[in-house]
């Protein structure tokens, strides 16, 4: 039977937790999938105001809705996909709600941002329903590596065929993914430089191959920095410092406006598992 909760209002959330309330029941699972993204289950989400780097597929394994607010319009859907770069409040209770985080290196986010999208969009929740076992087995962290990188290939595969059909991504998009997947930290000077192309027209083309300017990119590419610390087993700090970000402090509020929660809370094992 379907559980009916009341109408979302993002200014209700301030006093509840934005993640892990059902921690007692389910922990929340983190599938880290190196520059292509990362799967993220959660029984519980209630998060205001998120802007990620990453496109994303919101996908409930269960089949009931979930609540997605962007400027003051409210989606209710099974499932649905978020630009990135998109400000985004999610009201998702208890749905088994299963977040696939597609990162600028990989092939389908370029040509997915050019779709055009300024809001969140239902998708048609049956184009996945032949995932739906393996969706709960993500859900319940019982999907091996292998498994998960070719589950996250499948959905986003299918999101990709709704959103924008088959189109390919053009020669000039895949030389500056291809840069960038070679070196990528590369600074726009360089690109420049690689290209044989001015630093604004750079800018240009770089901005649509991959869906967002450069410096969004090189702040994802810290912030990626910094989670791969923290996996290592280094403290905040010390995690901050490998990101390149001024301090501990700098590292979480960029990490809370992002993802909608603290990087402390990804490293509390009662309440996350993540699997590499």
């Amino acid at each position: 039977m379907s559980r009916q909760h009341p109408p979302f209002d993002p200014l209700a959330v301030a006093g509840l937790p934005a993640f892990g309330a059902l921690a007692h029941r389910m922990r929340d699972h983190a599938y880290a999938l190196g520059l292509n993204g990362f799967i993220y289950t959660a029984p519980w989400v209630l998060t205001r105001n998120t802007r990620r780097y990453s496109a994303t597929l919101l996908l409930s394994a269960s089949g009931e809705n979930f609540e997605v607010g962007c400027e003051g319009v409210v989606l209710r859907a099974a499932a649905a996909w978020v630009p990135a770069m998109v400000p985004r409040d999610l009201r998702a209770l208890d749905v088994a709600l299963v977040s696939v985080n597609v990162a600028p290196h990989h092939p389908h986010y370029a040509r997915l941002q050019r779709a055009g999208l300024t809001r969140p969009v239902a998708l048609d929740r049956s184009a996945f329903a032949s995932w739906d076992a393996d969706l709960w087995t993500a859900y319940r962290g019982e999907c091996g590596t292998a498994a998960a990188h070719t589950l996250f290939e499948a959905l986003v595969a299918s999101a990709a065929q709704q959103l924008t059909g088959h189109a390919e991504v053009d020669a000039r998009s895949r030389r500056i993914l291809g840069l960038l997947g070679d070196q990528p930290d590369c600074s726009l000077p360089t690109l420049a430089t690689r290209l044989g192309l001015s630093y604004d027209r750079t800018s240009h083309l770089v901005r649509s191959a991959l869906g967002l300017p450069l410096k969004s990119y090189a702040h994802w590419r810290k912030m990626m920095h910094a989670w791969d610390a923290m996996q290592s087993g280094l403290n905040l700090t010390q995690s901050a410092q490998a990101g390149g970000f001024a301090d501990s402090a700098h590292l979480s509020r960029s990490w809370a406006r992002a993802m909608g929660m603290p990087p402390s809370y990804l490293r509390d094992r009662t309440k996350v598992w993540v699997s590499r």
